[in-house]
Parts: structure tokens; sequence; C-alpha cells
């Protein structure tokens, strides 16, 4: 979707990451070879759909642990089309 997103505001005279930042999701392939490169979050999926694996056996066995939460770290993958962050002076009256 971000890629879809990249050529359209191309196509309407924005620049990226000049006019706008733009980051997509997933870590897909084309992230790397559209211009700019896409910055994007990375999932990790295999773990993912290991512990998915593991939860559904457990499951089918009654031994699922209902309270249990799991969580996964994302990775943020620079490439470039995230501008530098600006900085601003203090707002003053």
């Amino acid at each position: 979707m971000a890629a879809g997103a990249l050529t359209t505001l191309k196509d309407n005279g924005i620049v990226v990451p000049q006019h706008l930042s733009l980051i997509g999701f997933d870590d897909i392939p084309i992230s790397r070879y559209t211009d700019p490169q896409l910055t994007t979050v990375r999932y990790p999926v295999m773990s993912m759909a290991k512990l998915a694996t593991e939860l559904a056996l457990l499951g089918a066995a009654g031994k699922l642990d209902r309270e249990a939460t799991h969580c996964f770290m994302p990775t943020l993958v620079r490439r470039h089309s995230v501008a530098q962050r600006q900085t601003v002076g203090p707002i003053t009256n």
C-alpha cells in the first residue's frame, strides 16, 4: 500500500521525503526497490507463526493458558522515505 501511495504522491507533485515522510508496513521486498526506498516496520512473522502453532496445539490439547499474554517487538527498517526531524525554536507569546 505504501508503495502505491509513493507512486500516487509522486504523480501529484509531492516529493517524498522532502514534502512528506512515508512509512510502510511489513517490510515487503518492493520496499527496497521503490524510489526513494521505503522506510518500513518489520514484524517477526516467523516467531509469531511459531507461537500461533504452539498455542493452537495447546488449545487442542486443552492446555492453553488463557491468561498468558504475548508481545512481539517490531523493528524499524530505516531507508530513505522519512525526512530528518526538524528542530523548531521555542514558542513565544
